[in-house]
């Protein structure tokens, strides 16, 4: 095994590049690259390509991809077995599973979850977090779960003795991926490879953050089959692994009763901000130094800024050294650097809402472009919900070629149903079938482009159609009995059946009489040729009619699959533009109920369980479109995919917003007894603001909501831009600033 450290990814790259020039035995070969995200293989991917020329046939699998693929050469056909136990297929299974354990006293705490009553989404939502939490055993836990599956429980809270009884009853039906990691650990060590032709000639891991301990010590096996190159990406070029934050320095201080000192700790020193950012990396640096015993070589690659001036490169080289400056350093190493007023490599906005945000953002690009020479495309905005800022950037990006303020860009992370128009009306579609089948709802519906042009329908006959609805009395309901399945009166008047009703006649009796036939009154209005716009409107009704009769009955998913298909080419146009929206849906839906099929699950579910489901596997397809393909970079903030950019801007920086929260559910364990290298939602966005902090070559832009719109009030920034701005205010004295000035008020002159 060998080791590659740097804090630059541009000099693993060239690292990487050398590597590659040795070509392998066979020219067929492809040379194996495990990264994080799609995002920095296209990175990585233009980087070699720009070295060699042409680089092509690349292998880019993920830390869990590639696992899987040792287990299938460690044990065979058997290791297949593991595509079962993925999140989604868990949960499936976990539904079909509950039911039978209820009665169980050890199940007590689940019963009581559903004593108010089980309906689809309580029992969906339950298996979903059950299954990630399993799904996080298994990879976090693995000897705990193995002592489950061997039949001993040393769990203390018998509220929590309906875990391994679960666990061992799904372990029954699906390998759990603890059994099959102990199985390829004791193949690796004896040597044996039942499918050697799967694994790469060489393996190389680049720019990886983290990886779950029971990763490494694979790897560790698996050097001494053949060569493992890992290039890692450090901050700091010396040891950190033990370095302690000050808060946590005063905990354990507080633990002792304020019997030690911070200096009866024996705990190293570096910088601040490496000690409260970096746990996730601090954390994984350890394990490296326990699980890699038998590392051949450990090479340095690390390039600190030769003579720093600006503010950016200071830190990032104090960072890099594990400096710590202070106003009451006496040594000049550690003293505080002076800060010219006008350097604005690091600067942090404060606005008065999400929207002003984005306008600032864009005034300050354009300065930077126009003064610097800067490329849009050296430029990476990120944000912690795309969602909410992408409808921002559109309306305040979104100008002509032809406009001075023009900036090219491209929005990456969004969910596939916020690009897909087609996805977005169809589950608007499921939300009107499983509803009340309002007139506003129907009509919003029909104004979508597939839908209407799916019933003949132009787009200025609309207000006609509307016009009718209105006047016609329509509010809600398909008739009298779809509105006693409601709850409420069987009355026919005001019901889509009864507007109809009066529509029809309206055509078919002589104009002018206001006597009813049938208790109906006919609407008068709808002649001559609007009988065939009525006509369409009618079917168009119909068919929407239909189908909320026939979907109010649970289904299993695989009669959920045929529904869909049947739904997909009643309702909407397959055109051009739709194929490929119509093709995920399709795709998602056989996927579910192949995955039901896959471990067994026979439950029925109800269409608003279903569209929930359906739902969350569109959106938790990733997908990295419009990421490095041209223009400003707007993305999500996600761990493990911060990459060199001239410019790195975070919007959103707000207290509560980021970094974000993730809440565990009660029975954790993973969460309630914490290890070194377990995931945090937290940990993670921490570590990410510092890898952007290092990863701006030139400059880093903060923003965050700062100022109330309503009252002007002072609304605080993130924690995170709080412990930068307190670094900054101890490492730095503005110039011609008498040193016993406040460190407060420097703080303050930080933020525009």
């Amino acid at each position: 095994m060998y080791l590659y450290r740097s804090n630059r990814l541009e000099r693993l790259a060239e690292a990487l590049a050398e590597l590659c020039r040795e070509p392998p035995d066979s020219p067929f070969s492809r040379e194996c690259v495990v990264v994080q995200s799609k995002g920095m293989a296209a990175w990585l991917s233009m980087r070699l390509a720009d070295h060699f020329g042409v680089w092509a046939n690349p292998d880019f699998p993920r830390p869990r991809q590639f696992v899987q693929r040792l287990l299938v050469a460690t044990l065979g056909k058997r290791a297949e077995l593991i595509a079962d136990w993925n999140r989604d297929r868990l949960s499936l299974a976990i539904l079909e599973a509950l039911p039978p354990l209820l009665d169980r006293p050890e199940f007590a705490p689940i019963a009581r979850y559903f004593a108010g009553g089980s309906d689809d989404f309580k029992r969906l939502q339950l298996a979903g977090r059950i299954a990630q939490v399993f799904d996080q055993y298994a990879v976090f836990r693995p000897e705990m779960v193995l002592e489950w599956e061997a039949g001993t429980d040393r769990l203390g809270d018998p509220e929590e003795r309906w875990q391994p009884l679960l666990w061992r009853v799904l372990a029954d039906r699906l390998v759990s991926p603890a059994t099959l990691y102990r199985e390829a650990y004791r193949d690796l060590q004896a040597g044996r490879l039942r499918e050697p032709s799967v694994l790469p000639e060489r393996l190389f891991l680049f720019g990886i953050t983290t990886l779950p301990p029971i990763y490494l010590t694979l790897l560790a096996e698996l050097a001494s089959q053949l060569p493992v190159h890992l290039l890692l990406c450090s901050p700091a070029e010396d040891y950190w692994g033990e370095t302690a934050s000050a808060a946590a320095v005063g905990h354990l201080l507080r633990r002792d009763g304020g019997a030690l000192a911070p200096d009866d700790l024996h705990l190293a020193g570096g910088h601040p901000l490496l000690a409260s950012l970096g746990a996730l990396g601090r954390d994984f640096q350890v394990l490296l130094e326990e699980r890699l015993a038998g590392v051949m070589a450990d090479y340095s690659l690390f390039v600190p800024h030769a003579r720093p001036q600006r503010l950016l490169h200071r830190l990032q080289n104090d960072i890099l050294h594990l400096r710590h400056r202070r106003h009451q350093a006496p040594e000049a190493e550690n003293a505080p650097w002076p800060l010219e007023a006008r350097d604005d490599s690091l600067v942090i906005h404060s606005c008065h809402s999400p929207l002003r945000e984005v306008e600032v953002l864009q005034d300050q690009l354009l300065a930077m472009i126009g003064r610097d020479g800067l490329a849009p495309r050296e430029i990476a905005v990120m944000v912690p919900d795309i969602e909410t800022y992408a409808p921002l950037i559109e309306a305040v990006f979104g100008r002509e070629a032809s406009d001075p303020r023009f900036l090219p860009y491209r929005i990456a992370d969004r969910a596939l149903g916020r690009e897909a128009p087609l996805i977005e009306a169809f589950f608007a579609l499921l939300a009107l079938l499983a509803g009340r089948l309002t007139a506003p709802q129907l009509l919003d519906f029909l104004a979508a482009t597939p839908v209407r042009e799916r019933f003949a329908i132009r787009a200025e006959e609309l207000l006609a159609v509307e016009r009718w609805t209105v006047e016609a009395g329509i509010r809600w309901g398909i008739d009298e009995e779809d509105r006693a399945r409601h709850g409420q009166p069987p009355l026919r008047q005001n019901t889509w059946g009864f507007g109809l009703d009066r529509l029809l006649l309206g055509y078919a009796l002589p104009t002018g009489e206001e006597a009813c036939w049938q208790g109906v009154l006919p609407y008068d209005p709808v002649e001559g040729q609007d009988a065939e716009l009525l006509g369409r409107f009618f079917t168009y009704c119909e068919t929407i009619f239909a189908w909320a009769r026939r979907s109010g009955a649970p289904m299993t998913l695989a009669s959920w699959q045929a529904a869909v298909a049947e739904l997909l080419a009643a309702v909407f146009r397959n055109g051009a533009e739709e194929g490929w929206q119509l093709r995920a849906i399709l795709a998602a839906s056989a996927a579910l109920a192949e995955d039901a099929a896959r471990v067994g699950c026979a439950a029925t579910l109800t269409l608003p369980a279903y569209a929930r489901l359906l739902k969350g596997r569109l959106e938790g397809e990733e997908r990295d479109h419009g990421f490095l393909q041209g223009g400003i970079t707007f993305c999500a903030m996600l761990p493990m995919r911060t990459i060199p950019f001239a410019v790195i801007c975070l919007l959103g920086l707000s207290d509560g917003a980021f970094p974000r929260l993730q809440h565990a559910v009660s029975f954790d364990l993973v969460a309630r007894n914490p290890l070194r290298g377990d995931r945090s939602r937290r940990n993670d966005d921490r570590y990410l603001f510092l890898e952007a902090l290092l990863a701006a070559r030139c400059r880093v832009y903060l923003s965050y909501v700062g100022r109330s719109s309503r009252d002007n009030a002072e609304l605080a920034p993130s924690v995170v831009v709080d412990e930068l701005l307190d670094s900054l205010a101890e490492s730095c004295v503005l110039t011609g600033e008498e040193p016993a000035e406040r460190a407060a008020e420097r703080r303050a002159r930080l933020v525009r």
